[in-house]
C-alpha cells in the first residue's frame, strides 16, 4: 500500500510497542514514519532499535509541527495519521485504501473509533448522536438506509462538530501539502482547522466500522487543556465562517456548541452563574430540551440559598 504512517511521539514509550504493533499488523505499507519530539524517557533509544521505523527525530515542535515535518518527508501517496497513545484495529488501512484507490474525487478516508479509558474501560463508539448529535443523526440515517461506505462533501457538517478522530484519518498527502498542513500557531484543535482545509479540497469517504481506540485520560496528553481548546474553537470558527458550503443553521449550530464548551469550563471553575449566562446563550442559538435541564440543575442551588 503507497502509504505513509505518521506518528508524532513526546515521552510516551510506555504506550509505543502497543501502537507499532498495530501499525504491523495492517499490512505492507510504504513506511512506518515515527518522529521523536525531543523524548527523554529512552523512547529515541528504543525507536532507534526497531529495524522496520523511519526514525525523524526533532526537538519541541509540538504534535503539529512534528507531523508537518513528516509529511514534507513523507514517500506515500496517501498519510495516516495515529497517536502513539491510540491503537488501530484490523485491517483499518487496508479496507480505508481499497476505497480511496477507487475514487477520483475523494481526498480522505475516516473511519468510526471507539472511547477508552485509561483502565481500559469501552466509553461507546463516536459516530452516535449522543457523542455527536448533529452528524450522529445524519450517519444513522444513512447507514440505517444501508449506505455501508458514504463519500461526500462533509464541510458543513464538520464545521458543526469535529467528529474526525485523528488517527482514524487515511488522506491524501497532495491535499495536505495544498493547504499548508497543520497550522502550529494555533493553541489547539489543529487537526479540525486542517480537516476543514482538506474537506474544501474534494470528498471525504466515511466508513461505519471502528479503526482505532483512542484512549482519552492518559495525563499529559495531546488533547486535553479545555481553556486553550475553547480559545483555539473560536479562530478556527471566525477562519471558516464566509465559508459558501455553510447556511445560517450551520453557523448557528457551531456557536451553540462553542457556546456550551464555554459554559462547562465556567461550571469546572465553579463560577456556576457565568455558566448559565453562556448556557441560555448557547439555547437562544440552538433551543433544546437537554440545555434547559442543564440550565434548571446548576440554577437550583442558587435559588435554594
Amino acid at each position: 500500500m503507497d502509504i505513509s504512517v505518521i506518528m508524532p511521539t513526546y515521552n510516551c514509550l510506555a504506550w509505543l510497542p502497543r501502537a507499532l504493533h498495530s501499525i504491523r499488523r495492517q499490512g505492507a505499507v510504504r513506511e512506518i514514519m515515527i518522529v521523536d519530539d525531543g523524548s527523554t524517557d529512552g523512547s529515541r533509544q528504543w525507536l532507534r532499535q526497531q529495524s522496520d521505523v523511519r526514525l525523524l527525530e526533532t526537538n519541541r515542535l509540538g504534535a503539529g509541527g512534528a507531523r508537518n515535518y513528516a509529511i514534507r518527508n513523507a514517500k506515500g501517496k496517501w498519510i495516516a495519521f495515529l497517536d502513539a497513545d491510540d491503537y488501530w484495529l484490523g485491517h483499518k488501512l487496508a479496507r480505508q485504501y481499497a476505497q480511496l484507490e477507487q475514487s477520483p474525487s475523494a481526498v480522505m478516508n475516516i473511519t468510526d473509533f471507539r472511547h477508552m479509558s485509561n483502565e481500559g474501560e469501552n466509553l461507546g463508539r463516536c459516530f452516535t448522536p449522543v457523542v455527536w448529535p448533529y452528524f450522529g443523526r445524519l450517519w444513522k440515517k444513512r447507514h440505517a438506509a444501508g449506505m455501508g461506505v458514504h463519500e461526500f462533501q462533509l464541510f458543513a457538517a464538520l464545521y458543526q462538530e469535529n467528529f474526525v478522530g485523528t488517527s482514524c484519518v487515511l488522506v491524501a498527502k497532495q491535499s495536505l501539502e495544498n493547504v499548508g498542513g497543520f497550522d502550529t500557531e494555533l493553541s489547539s484543535a489543529s487537526d479540525w482547522d486542517l480537516w476543514l482545509k482538506v474537506a474544501m479540497q474534494g470528498t471525504i469517504q466515511v466508513m461505519p466500522f471502528v479503526g482505532m481506540h483512542y484512549w482519552v485520560e492518559r495525563p499529559g496528553s495531546i488533547t486535553r487543556a479545555r481553556q486553550k481548546r475553547i480559545d483555539a474553537i473560536s479562530v478556527i470558527l471566525t477562519r471558516h465562517g464566509k465559508a459558501q458550503p455553510l447556511t445560517m443553521f450551520n453557523r448557528l449550530r457551531a456557536y451553540q456548541r462553542w457556546y456550551e464548551g464555554r459554559a462547562e469550563q465556567r461550571r469546572e471553575a465553579k463560577a456556576i452563574f457565568t455558566a448559565i449566562l453562556y448556557e441560555l446563550v448557547a439555547w437562544l442559538h440552538w433551543p433544546q430540551t437537554r440545555m434547559l435541564k442543564r440550565m434548571l440543575k446548576d440554577a437550583l442551588p442558587i435559588l435554594n440559598k
